[in-house]
């Protein structure tokens, strides 16, 4: 009898064991399935994105930057996005040369000044490729202007350092004159003036198309080489449509293993539907020739192309 009850609760353990592994495998299996699926509707390679983009011209392919150069340089004093200060060999450093090169190329007319950035997710990097490429140009010479178009989520006071108020909100409400919300802000090899944001207004699209705001860009040709605007991602808000028929150029940060299909496609047919001189930045790519070729220092040589995706420029030696 014993020798029975022994076999029965033997039985029912194993039996209960084996219920449990294959409860755990198929909650494994589904696991793997929804994460799939989840990841099937972010863009998570480079050659991916480029099938998507089409015939779209590319300005630029950011590299993802290393952690512990980002760690250092905000140690050593500076600016977040002033990678030139520390990084001046990175690929990071690069791309933004390439970019700024890519735009002088593409921009012949001197009346090619106002280039927004924007992106069609948050999180996919338009705010550090817009002050990246600002110091880029500051360290050509250029004389800039940075606008914080996205009056919904303030940041760019804080990177900076400075107060929030007064910004752009109270100029559009004609609390301030523009030059008096104006900010100089120090890189490392020279400095470009900014406009931030200030504090967010009820209606941030409608203070955008204000005849207040076409103005102040029209001032703003007058005085600098390039504009550079930081805009919302579009489509989550419309602010970039309404920003876009001021710019001479859109540029549309687009991050891998952050951009979502869905919003990237509604994003680039509005855009290029809409935008003579509409193109693209890839963010958050793998960084060629990381260790250095022919003794120009880490970097050198990063290719960049501003034609479409099926004939490359690469502007190396």
């Amino acid at each position: 009898m014993r020798h029975f009850a022994g076999a029965t609760v033997y039985k029912i353990g194993r039996l209960t064991i084996l219920m449990l592994a294959g409860l755990v495998g198929l909650l494994l299996g589904l696991s793997l399935v929804l994460t799939r699926r989840m990841m099937a509707t972010i863009f998570q390679t480079e050659k991916d994105l480029r099938k998507e983009l089409g015939e779209l011209p590319v300005f630029g392919s950011i590299p993802v930057r290393r952690a512990a150069a980002a760690t250092a340089e905000q140690g050593a004093g500076a600016l977040p996005f002033d990678v030139f200060a520390t990084e001046p060999h990175s690929p990071f450093a690069e791309a933004f040369r390439h970019l700024r090169a890519n735009i002088y190329y593409s921009s012949p007319s001197k009346d090619d000044k106002v280039i927004l950035i924007t992106s069609s997710n948050q999180g996919d990097g338009k705010t550090q490729c817009t002050l990246s490429l600002a110091a880029a140009l500051v360290a050509d010479g250029k004389k800039v202007l940075v606008i914080e178009g996205d009056m919904h989520r303030p940041i760019h006071h804080t990177l900076f350092g400075e107060p929030q108020h007064p910004g752009l909100s109270s100029v559009l409400t004609r609390q301030v004159e523009w030059a008096d919300a104006l900010r100089v802000i120090h890189t490392a090899f020279g400095t470009f003036d900014a406009v931030t944001a200030g504090a967010v207004p009820p209606s941030p699209n409608e203070l955008l198309s204000s005849p207040q705001f076409a103005a102040l860009v029209m001032q703003a040709k007058r005085h600098y080489d390039f504009i550079l605007i930081d805009s919302p991602p579009f489509p989550l808000v419309s602010d970039a449509l309404v920003i876009s028929m001021l710019a001479d150029r859109v540029l549309s940060v687009l991050r891998l293993n952050n951009s979502a299909r869905g919003a990237v496609e509604e994003h680039i047919r509005r855009f290029s539907a809409s935008t003579p001189r509409y193109g693209v930045i890839m963010n958050g790519v793998a960084a060629p020739f990381a260790n250095g070729a022919y003794g120009y220092g880490p970097g050198y040589g990063h290719g960049m192309d501003i034609m479409p995706n099926h004939t490359r420029i690469h502007a190396s030696r």
